[in-house]
C-alpha cells in the first residue's frame, strides 16, 4: 500500500507534491496504512500461534515424534535422530544418551510439558522409582528391562553401530570392566552392607569409594566418569537390587556389539578368581 501510494505521488509530483495540504494528507495516509499493515500481520501471527497451540494440546505430543509409534520405539529412527543429536566432542557418558534423547525430544516439541521421567514412564507403562530416600533412589528392574528392549536391537544394524563404537564403547567398557573388577574381587554382601553404613554416616560417597578401593582399571581419556563415579553407581545399584538384571541386559548388549571384547575380559577376570582361591 505504502508503495502505491508513493508510486502515485511520484507519477504525479506536479498535481500531488506541490500542494502542501495534499501532500501532508498523502504522507499521513501511507502512515495510517503501514500501522494498519503491521497490526494486521501481527495480529495474524498470534492467531498462528494460538491456533498450533490448540493443535497440540488436543493431540498428544507424543504424536510428533516420528521414531515413538503406538507407544513403541522405532529403533532406527530414533538412532538416525540421536546421530544427528551428538557431535563428535561429546564425552562418552551414560549421561550423553540422556541429554541426546532430551534434544531429540525438545526438537519435535514433546518436552515441553513434559520432564525425561515422565516420558519414561509413560512409555513403559510403569514408575521409575520404587522407592526414595535421603541417600538413594531405588529404581524398578522394570524399567531397566523396558529401556533396554526398547533402544537395544537384538541384531546390530548400521545405525547402531555406528553409535556404539563413536559415542559409548568406551563407557560402556568400563562400566561392565569395573562390575567385573567388583564382582571377582570383593564379597558382594559385605561390601553393600559397609557401603550403605558410610552413606547413612554422612561419609562423603567418593571419598569412600576412592579409600576402600584401589581400582587396577584404566579408562579411556573419552569418559566422563572417574573410576569412584562408577563405582559408586554399581554400589547404589547394588543397594537398590538393579544391579543383577542391569548386568544381564548390559552384558546381552556387549555380546551384540562388542562380544570380542566381553568374552575376553570376562576369560580374564574368571582366570584371576581361579588364581586368588588357590
Amino acid at each position: 500500500m505504502i508503495i502505491f501510494v508513493n508510486k502515485f505521488i511520484c507519477n504525479n509530483p506536479t498535481t500531488i507534491m506541490s500542494n502542501p495540504t495534499t501532500k501532508a494528507i498523502f504522507y499521513l495516509a501511507s502512515f495510517v496504512l503501514s500501522m494498519a499493515m503491521c497490526y494486521y500481520v501481527l495480529h495474524s501471527t498470534r492467531l498462528e500461534r494460538k491456533t498450533l497451540q490448540e493443535t497440540k494440546a488436543t493431540i498428544s505430543p507424543i504424536q510428533s515424534c516420528d521414531f515413538i509409534q503406538q507407544g513403541s520405539i522405532n529403533r532406527d529412527r530414533l538412532y538416525e535422530h540421536l546421530l544427528l543429536a551428538m557431535t563428535s566432542d561429546d564425552m562418552s557418558s551414560p549421561w550423553t544418551i540422556r541429554w541426546s534423547l532430551q534434544n531429540t525430544l525438545w526438537n519435535c516439541g514433546y518436552m515441553e510439558s513434559h520432564n525425561f521421567e515422565d516420558i519414561v514412564e509413560e512409555l513403559s507403562g510403569t514408575s521409575l522409582l520404587l522407592e526414595k530416600d535421603q541417600y538413594f533412589n531405588y529404581y524398578n528392574p522394570k524399567i531397566v528391562r523396558w529401556c533396554f528392549k526398547e533402544l537395544i536391537p537384538e541384531h546390530p544394524t548400521i545405525a547402531s553401530i555406528k553409535l556404539y563404537r563413536r559415542y559409548f564403547r568406551p563407557w560402556v567398557r568400563a562400566y561392565a570392566q569395573t562390575y567385573l573388577y567388583l564382582r571377582y574381587t570383593y564379597n558382594r554382601e559385605e561390601e553393600v552392607v559397609s557401603f550403605q553404613e558410610a552413606i547413612q554416616g554422612n561419609e562423603d560417597c567418593h571419598e569412600y569409594i576412592s579409600k576402600r578401593y584401589v581400582s587396577p582399571l584404566e579408562f579411556s581419556e573419552n569418559v566422563l566418569e572417574s573410576n569412584e563415579e562408577i563405582m559408586a553407581f554399581w554400589m547404589r545399584r547394588e543397594v537398590d537390587k538393579t544391579a543383577e538384571v542391569l548386568w544381564e541386559e548390559l552384558e546381552r548388549t556387549l555380546l551384540i556389539f562388542d562380544g570380542e571384547w566381553i568374552t575376553m575380559c570376562q576369560g580374564q577376570w574368571g582366570r584371576y578368581k581361579k588364581i586368588v582361591a588357590r
